[in-house]
């Protein structure tokens, strides 16, 4: 064992970590997504903490929100698959970036008159989660059409690798932003940050579908046949199927962490402010990072395998840091800090890793309606958190958090003994 893990080690090389980035329109991709990530980061942290000042701590109202965020998926996640195997995915893609920009630049308008209130957090959650509907299948498609298909994993996990250095940058930026200055700077910084994510994704030399068939004329009965199409596909393709079933589990239970659990966790077990929410997400970053590379550098071919054994280790880091945050005296903050990370890891091992999984295990022409499959199950992190929030309004935010990771692993198990479709799953 030890023989075949220094074998290994002396395959990597910073050629091989970074191969991907040697194709300049992956590189703006790249530079486009960090744009996102830094933005999206500084709004996970802002917008629940916004919630929690307006509301004095309810926790069911963040639960709420995060179920709003994510409800346009469940309505436009498929279509927005749809759009993106008929058009050219740049104009996809940049129509969403200039949407999330000007809804960003609205919400910090509403912020500097005094207007805000509960109601219009929900409403511009549910337009910035209606935009991610559209972006997520065009961006994760476009990948697969810039790189080769032997380096589609490392192409995934670098563009993975954006979530989780601005999962640190961000999220420390959002605390100290909101405590020194307050919400509107933190806002504001989000419409500035997503400015650099239009620029970049305009600057993209992609011209149309180098494999897609003569399509039919627009109409609403060719979008729904292309649809139908998709989800036949999907469905009918063991590995793709498994994909969408696990993720069922893993954004209802597993991904409530973020939105949900550590602003509670942090508001009512630890005592922390809202530099101390960044901190907790902030370590997430790190451990993302470190499952970054490792799957950057060592091209894994057992995909399947993998994702099973990451929804597992995630259910577990979960129990581990909710619970530590019953350790007495400074240990109490810093235990979970540390474990926490290890939940980043399987976080972004898991997202690497089922992209990957979908970008191989379809043809070309339809790769951003299998990317959009999963939105329905994104779809799902709308009833994990509002059913998370109210959850820990009955028993705690530690135990509700335990349950939630329970779940996951018993579903992990689940998967490694009857799921033969996604376990065998290798990339070609």
């Amino acid at each position: 064992m030890i023989r075949i893990v220094r074998a290994a080690a002396q395959d990597i090389t910073l050629e091989r970590l970074f191969r991907s980035l040697k194709y300049r329109d992956y590189r703006l991709l790249w530079v486009g997504q960090a744009c996102h990530a830094g933005a999206l980061w500084i709004e996970m942290v802002a917008r629940p903490w916004l919630v929690l000042e307006i509301t004095d701590g309810d926790a069911a109202m963040v639960g709420v929100m995060v179920a709003i965020r994510a409800l346009p998926s469940l309505f436009f996640g498929l279509i927005g698959g749809v759009l993106s195997d008929r058009f050219n995915r740049k104009y996809v893609l940049l129509s969403a970036k200039g949407s999330a920009f000007t809804i960003s630049t609205l919400f910090v308008a509403v912020l500097m008159a005094g207007w805000m209130e509960l109601w219009i957090i929900f409403l511009f959650a549910f337009l910035r989660g209606s935009v991610m509907a559209f972006d997520q299948p065009a961006r994760q498609s476009l990948v697969s059409q810039v790189v080769p298909m032997e380096i589609i994993t490392n192409s995934v996990a670098l563009m993975s690798s954006t979530q989780s250095v601005m999962r640190i940058v961000g999220v420390l930026a959002s605390g100290l932003v909101i405590e020194l200055l307050g919400f509107t700077y933190a806002f504001a910084l989000v419409a500035v940050i997503y400015s650099g994510a239009v620029i970049s994704t305009s600057l993209l030399r992609v011209h149309g579908h180098p494999h897609r068939r003569t399509l039919q004329p627009m109409s609403l009965a060719t979008v729904w046949g292309e649809l139908v199409e998709g989800v036949k596909f999907g469905f009918s393709t063991p590995a793709i199927r498994g994909i969408i079933v696990m993720s069922l589990v893993f954004y209802a239970f597993a991904m409530s962490y973020m939105q949900v659990f550590i602003p509670l966790i942090a508001w009512q077990e630890i005592g922390l402010g809202a530099r101390g929410v960044s901190y907790l997400a902030a370590s997430t970053g790190i451990g993302a990072l470190f499952a970054t590379f490792a799957i950057a550098a060592t091209y894994p071919k057992r995909l399947g395998l993998i994702l099973i054994l990451a929804l597992i280790g995630m259910g577990i880091a979960l129990i581990a840091y909710s619970s530590s945050a019953l350790l007495p005296g400074w240990t109490g903050i810093v235990v979970p800090v540390l474990l926490i990370g290890i939940v980043g890891v399987g976080q972004t091992g898991y997202f690497s890793l089922s992209n990957a999984t979908l970008l191989t295990a379809a043809p070309p022409e339809i790769r951003g309606r299998m990317v959009s499959l999963t939105s329905l199950d994104r779809s799902m992190a709308a009833v994990g958190g509002a059913l998370g929030g109210v959850l820990a309004g009955l028993v705690g935010a530690i135990a509700a958090q335990s349950i939630y990771g329970a779940i996951v692993i018993l579903a992990g198990i689940g998967f490694f003994v009857l799921g033969d479709g996604i376990r065998n799953y290798r990339t070609p």
